[in-house]
């Protein structure tokens, strides 16, 4: 083992130097000596290492592609061992996989070949300055990054920014299954919604190792946080979760960011509702009915599920309007809304299908069923005080799917059923005929 014991400059700091090639090793340690430091050098990791467990040096400044142990596995039993000594890496290759590296194992600083000597005694201090007892240079500027993200080998996770260790809750990653404790946190959007759909990703904590079992071939997904149980609760936060690939030699690591895009989605979601609500009534439109009847038609066709529909329409309501003027018939309008509302089960969509139109979309409910619920709201429109509009009714058509027809089809079949009963004299419900066969 080649060693120089510490020179003069006793309260120099100590600096181990680990290089391989003999001339760049000792124009290294001159340049950190002329500097007032105090150096001791090595030819490879595995001596270097040797060499850190007897002097604990204050700084290592070592090159990362060595014989026996490169300075990537030497900077890792370093940071086993602690993560108050600074260190320093040298290539003559700048690649990202290098960087991200250094990152994992909480490097202070990250030198190109040829190190000129004032580049060496600069970084050299700064480190010492600013990283020594603190975390790395490196990662400081990650856990500047307002984005929470870690990096993992697929098993456990490397490293953690400060951002995703305060949303975890902990100080430190030491003693702590990061990627299971955020598999407990943050749910796939679509798992979130659907707890019983059998989704990727949805079906346990490890969804986040799933992932990462993707790669970089993986696409971005929604994810948003789970209750916590705490008092008071945090607001529920909405994550777009990322993984990228980066292969080092004989080990793939990979990133996993949380862009924080709650206030988009909440806008997102605010418009989307908007563009899928009446504005007067408050129920759904036409856009939003027919969205959920070509969903809730290839659910009930799959299943063999009832699936029915009730329209009804108000029985002389341009009477109505011309009589007492829009304003009462906007108010009637909203008082039918909300009696419909009142009338029927959370499952059941409710929409404005257009002026005085109104339909309920009823799954899982048969002929039977829907023509009993249109009955209920008839009595209730026909008994409600609607003040200056005095007495109000309305007609109604019920039709019960078939998976032969089309959805347009379908809503066809109830309308002509609606309007049978406005020519029997209104104020009654009609049932749609079955749909013709070939």
């Amino acid at each position: 083992m080649e060693m120089n014991k510490p020179g003069p400059e006793k309260d120099g700091i100590l600096v181990l130097v680990a290089e391989d090639d003999a001339i760049i090793r000792e124009q290294m340690a001159m340049t950190l000596r002329r500097a007032g430091m105090r150096v001791i050098t090595a030819v490879d990791g595995h001596e270097a290492f040797e060499t850190y467990l007897r002097s604990f040096p204050d700084l290592v400044v070592s090159d990362i592609r060595m014989p026996r142990m490169d300075g990537l596995e030497l900077a890792r039993r370093i940071r086993e061992m602690s993560n108050d000594v600074c260190i320093i890496l040298v290539s003559a290759y700048s690649d990202n996989e290098t960087l991200f590296a250094s990152i994992n194992l909480r490097v202070d600083g990250f030198a190109r070949k040829p190190v000129l000597p004032d580049e060496l005694v600069s970084l050299t201090r700064r480190c010492n300055l600013h990283g020594r007892g603190e975390r790395s240079l490196l990662s400081k500027v990650m856990d500047h990054n307002p984005d929470m993200f870690l990096t993992t080998d697929g098993e456990r996770a490397l490293y953690v920014n400060q951002p995703l260790m305060r949303f975890l809750g902990i100080a430190s990653i030491e003693g702590h299954d990061a990627l299971h404790m955020l598999g407990t946190r943050i749910t796939p959007a679509h798992a979130a919604k659907h707890p019983d759909s059998p989704q990727p990703h949805a079906a346990s904590v490890s969804w986040i190792a799933d992932l990462v079992r993707q790669g970089g071939g993986a696409d971005p997904l929604l994810a948003v946080s789970t209750p916590t149980g705490r008092e008071p609760e945090p607001p529920q936060r909405t994550f777009l979760v990322r993984v990228g690939r980066l292969p080092l030699e004989d080990t793939v690591f990979s990133i996993v960011s949380f862009a924080d895009v709650t206030r988009i989605q909440e806008e997102r979601d605010f418009y989307l509702e908007l563009a899928l609500k009446d504005s007067l009534t408050g129920l759904g439109n036409r856009r939003r009915l027919m969205d959920e009847l070509a969903k809730e038609a290839v659910r009930a066709g799959r299943y063999a599920k009832d699936l029915s529909i009730i329209i009804l329409d108000i029985d002389d309501f341009k009477v109505l309007n011309d009589t007492h003027g829009h304003q009462v018939g906007d108010h009637v309008l909203c008082e039918i809304a909300r009696i419909m509302e009142e009338n029927v089960r959370q499952v059941d969509l409710l929409a404005r299908h257009g002026g005085e139109e109104f339909c309920c979309l009823a799954p899982e409910t048969g002929l039977e069923g829907a023509q009993e619920m249109a009955e209920k709201l008839r009595r209730r429109i026909a008994l409600h005080d609607f003040d200056v509009a005095g007495r109000v009714t309305a007609s109604f058509g019920v039709a019960l799917f078939d998976p032969s027809e089309t959805p347009e089809q379908f809503m066809a079949r109830a309308d002509k059923a609606l309007y049978q009963a406005k020519r029997q004299g209104k104020n009654q419900v009609c049932v749609a005929d079955a749909p013709e066969t070939a």
